[in-house]
């Protein structure tokens, strides 16, 4: 065979030789990526709102919140987290078992579907294939009026990701009351992480519609700690679920000394379902009150 011919043949079978090794490469960093990316879709968080997007101040907004975990992989999931974003922002974080472990009072959690856990080879311990679901409660009694984003993380393996949607609440204003008149004694009073729980009284009065007119005092005392704590009505609304709301703000005494105080604002929430009231304040906070005479 001629020196060309030769050369040649060498050649093709040079460049066939190329295509199979580039295609094997080629196979292997597919399979590689496949192996990394892991089943599309295997894990799916999401946060649904159930009863609509405006709400007057004191409803109850209901969640649906999930996470699904598909195609047998292991999720090792620590933690939710539930985040508002508006004229006040925080966030509410739980465990898988539904258990809140963030202070917030305002929400309720009741798990509604558990995925089966365990150990599955390459994957460690975590939450099987299944499903974790819960039903979450807001009221919005204590809420800033305005509009807010809600979304929703999980922690997975020290990580944290958001899901995909972010639902929107608003929430209005209630109907403003005309006048109203309230005596409360007993429960707890909390004053600066120290709790008082004897001769506790509570008085507020709102002569008309304008609440800048109102005024009140609450004074606590347990043995020689005394507290007192004199303010006046910036605010008073009636809201959902039977509840009535005061915005408040004066001086807050602890002793005897009447001069000394400091400026307090805090929110009166009365229940007229039970006739209990609480206090929610910066400093001072009260709760169990019981209501004695309303007139409002």
């Amino acid at each position: 065979m001629p020196l060309k011919k030769r050369i040649k043949e060498f050649d093709k079978v040079k460049m066939r030789r190329k295509n199979i090794i580039f295609s094997s490469v080629l196979t292997v960093i597919a399979v590689s990526l496949l192996i990394m990316l892991g089943p599309a879709n295997a894990f799916v968080l999401s946060l649904n709102l159930m009863n609509g997007g405006v709400f007057v101040q004191g409803e109850k907004v209901e969640y649906k919140v999930s996470a699904q975990i598909e195609n047998g992989e292991v999720k090792d999931i620590q933690s939710f987290r539930l985040f508002f974003d508006g004229p006040e922002s925080f966030s509410c974080e739980f465990l898988p078992n539904g258990t809140l472990v963030s202070f917030c009072p305002f929400l309720s959690i009741k798990q509604t579907e558990n995925a089966p856990s365990g150990f599955e080879s390459g994957y460690g311990y975590g939450f099987l294939e299944g499903k974790l679901e819960y039903d979450i409660i807001l009221d919005t009694t204590s809420f800033d009026l305005g509009r807010y984003e809600s979304k929703l993380f999980v922690t997975i393996d020290e990580n944290e990701m958001q899901s995909d949607v972010t639902r929107i609440i608003n929430i209005a204003e209630g109907d403003l009351l005309n006048s109203c008149s309230i005596r409360a004694k007993d429960g707890i009073v909390d004053f600066n992480g120290v709790s008082i729980s004897s001769k506790n009284r509570l008085s507020l009065f709102v002569p008309t519609s304008d609440a800048s007119k109102g005024h009140g005092s609450l004074t606590a005392q347990n043995r020689r700690d005394r507290i007192s704590y004199t303010f006046k009505v910036d605010k008073a609304r009636r809201v959902e679920g039977g509840k009535m709301v005061f915005n408040i703000s004066g001086i807050l005494r602890r002793g005897v000394n009447k001069t000394a105080g400091t400026e307090e604002k805090a929110e009166i929430i009365f229940d007229s379902n039970n006739f209990e009231l609480k206090i929610d304040g910066m400093v001072l906070d009260a709760k169990d009150m019981d209501v004695y005479f309303v007139k409002c």
